[in-house]
C-alpha cells in the first residue's frame, strides 16, 4: 500500500468532529412516540423526513413487542421504500442508551451498543427485508442505513444489494459512504468483515478508511486486519499511523502489529516513531519493539538522536540498552561524548558507557577526556576510565 500525503491531512479535518462517549442518561426526553405520532404511518409516508427524524431522535420509545412488529407491518405494507423512511423505521426501534455519540457539525449521531437490548434484532430485520424494497440510496444513504447494522448477516444483506453498484472503487466514493457511518459500532466490522473480505480495501482505500476512524480502538483493529493480509509495508506508514493515533497504548500497538513488516526499519523512520509518543514509557516499549522486530541498524548518531527524545534518564537507559544490539562498531570518543551528553546525570552517564563500550574503536588520549570530561563528579570520572581500560 502507498503512503499519500493526504491521508493525515484528511484525519486532521476529520479530527476536527467532536466524539464522545454517550453515557447520560434519558437522551430521549421528549414525548412518548403514541403522542408524538398518532399515525405512525407517518414514518413511510411524509415527505419531510428529515424533520420526522428530528422529532423521533426524541421521542420515548415504547419498549414493546407490538410497537416493533406495527414497524415491520409498516415496512411490509410499501412496494417500494426510500432510504429515507426505512432509516425513520429503523431509528424508531427502542435500543438501549449508553454507547457513543458522534456531532458531524450538522446533527448529533447517537448509536446504542451494537447488538444489545431486546429489540435489536427488530433493527435488522428491518434493514433485511427492506433491502429488498429500497430505491436504489447515494452512498450516504447507503452509509446510514449500515450504521444501524446490529449485526453482521444484516449489513451484508445490504451491502451485497448495494455496495457493489455504487462503490466505484474510488476515493470520493469511499469517504462518501464511510463519513456517514463515522462513529458507529458498525463501522469497522464493515470495514474488517466485508470491504477488506471483497477486496474493497486495496491500496490507499484502506488508509482513507483510517483516517475515518474516530477512536484508536477502531484504528488498531483496522490496522491488524489489513496487516494479516499484507506481507510488508513501507517504511513512512508506520510513523504516519503511529502519529495518527490519540494516546500512547494505541501507538504501542500499532507499533507492535507492523515493526515486522517493515524489514529494516531506516534510522530515521524509528525516531519519527518514537517521537510520536506522548510519554517515556511509551517511546521505551518503542525502542524495544522496534530493535527486537525490524532489523534496525544505528549508528552513534542515530542512537544519540533517539536517546534525546526522552525526558528522564531512568527511560533513556532502558531505551539505550534495547537500542545498543543495533548499533554499529566502532563509534569515537567525540559520538560517545555526544551520546553521554543526552543523559541528565552521571549513574545514566556511567550505566549507557557501560552498555556501549564493546561498541567504541580504541580511543586516543583524546577521544578519554572528551569522554570523562562529560561526568561531573571524580568518582564518576574515575569508574569510566576504569571501564575504558578494560
Amino acid at each position: 500500500m502507498h503512503l499519500a500525503t493526504t491521508t493525515l491531512a484528511l484525519f486532521a479535518v476529520l479530527a476536527a468532529s467532536s466524539c464522545s462517549t454517550f453515557g447520560a442518561p434519558g437522551h430521549r426526553t421528549g414525548p412518548a412516540f403514541r403522542e408524538a405520532f398518532p399515525d405512525p404511518t407517518v414514518l413511510v409516508t411524509t415527505a419531510e423526513p428529515e424533520v420526522v427524524r428530528r422529532r423521533l431522535a426524541k421521542v420515548q420509545l415504547p419498549a414493546e413487542y407490538p410497537h416493533h412488529d406495527q414497524l415491520v407491518a409498516l415496512l411490509r405494507s410499501q412496494e417500494r421504500i426510500t432510504a429515507a423512511h426505512l432509516l425513520l423505521l429503523v431509528e424508531a426501534v427502542a435500543l438501549p442508551e449508553g454507547g457513543s455519540s458522534i456531532d458531524t457539525g450538522t446533527r448529533a449521531r447517537v448509536y446504542a451498543p451494537r447488538g444489545e437490548g431486546q429489540f435489536a434484532s427488530y433493527a435488522d430485520q428491518l434493514l433485511s427485508e427492506g433491502s429488498a424494497k429500497l430505491e436504489t440510496p447515494d452512498l450516504a444513504s447507503l452509509g446510514e442505513l449500515l450504521a444501524r447494522s446490529q449485526r453482521d448477516p444484516a449489513m451484508q444483506t445490504l451491502a451485497d444489494r448495494f455496495v457493489p453498484t455504487l462503490d466505484d472503487g474510488s476515493t470520493s466514493a469511499l469517504q462518501q459512504l464511510l463519513g456517514a457511518m463515522q462513529g458507529s459500532p458498525a463501522l469497522v466490522p464493515f470495514l474488517t468483515n466485508y470491504m477488506l473480505e471483497r477486496g474493497r480495501l486495496e491500496g490507499e482505500r484502506g488508509w482513507t478508511a483510517f483516517a475515518l476512524l474516530s477512536f484508536d480502538a477502531e484504528r488498531v483493529e483496522l490496522v491488524r486486519a489489513i496487516a494479516s493480509r499484507t506481507k510488508s509495508f513501507e517504511p513512512a506508514r508506520i510513523a504516519a499511523l503511529t502519529k495518527a493515533m490519540s494516546f500512547d497504548e494505541g501507538r504501542k500497538q500499532i507499533v507492535r502489529i507492523l515493526a515486522g513488516k517493515v524489514r529494516p526499519v531506516p534510522p530515521d523512520t524509528a525516531r519519527a516513531v518514537v517521537a510520536t509518543f506522548a510519554f517515556d514509557e511509551g517511546r521505551s516499549q518503542a525502542c524495544t519493539m522496534l530493535a527486537s522486530q525490524s532489523g534496525l541498524s544505528l549508528d552513534f548518531r542515530q542512537l544519540t538522536s533517539i536517546a534525546r527524545l526522552f525526558s528522564f534518564d531512568d527511560s533513556r537507559t532502558t531505551a539505550v540498552r534495547s537500542l545498543v544490539p543495533c548499533l554499529k562498531a566502532d563509534g569515537t570518543g567525540g559520538e560517545a561524548q555526544a551520546l553521554l551528553g543526552s543523559f541528565s546525570f552521571d549513574e545514566g552517564r556511567l550505566a549507557a558507557l557501560r552498555m556501549i563500550r564493546s561498541k567504541l574503536a580504541p580511543l586516543s588520549d583524546t577521544g578519554r577526556r572528551k569522554v570523562l570530561s562529560m561526568l561531573s563528579f571524580s568518582s564518576s570520572r574515575e569508574a569510566a576510565a576504569g571501564m575504558l581500560q578494560e
